[in-house]
């Protein structure tokens, strides 16, 4: 992945979640190898998980949504993705 998409995919999950995602998290999201739309469903996703746990989004809200959308497209999240994420 170069560097140009991977600032892209940071900055759109900044857009996404708004002040609710922190840079340093945007910058994890960049590191997935997925396209900008299944970024953008990562992030509204862990949105939700963190609201029905009346908590703000954290990490592990964006690992399980990263694992539940990795699994609808039918791959695998690698340690290089998702290393030290939670």
């Amino acid at each position: 992945m170069d560097q140009h998409s991977q600032a892209n995919r940071k900055e759109i999950g900044k857009v996404i979640s708004g002040a609710h995602l922190s840079s340093r998290r945007a910058t994890k999201l960049a590191r997935l190898n997925v396209a900008g739309g299944n970024i953008r469903n990562i992030a509204l996703n862990a949105a939700f998980l963190a609201a029905d746990a009346s908590e703000p989004v954290r990490m592990k809200h964006l690992l399980r949504a990263a694992q539940s959308e990795y699994a609808k497209l039918e791959k695998s999240l690698t340690d290089a993705e998702v290393g030290g994420w939670v």
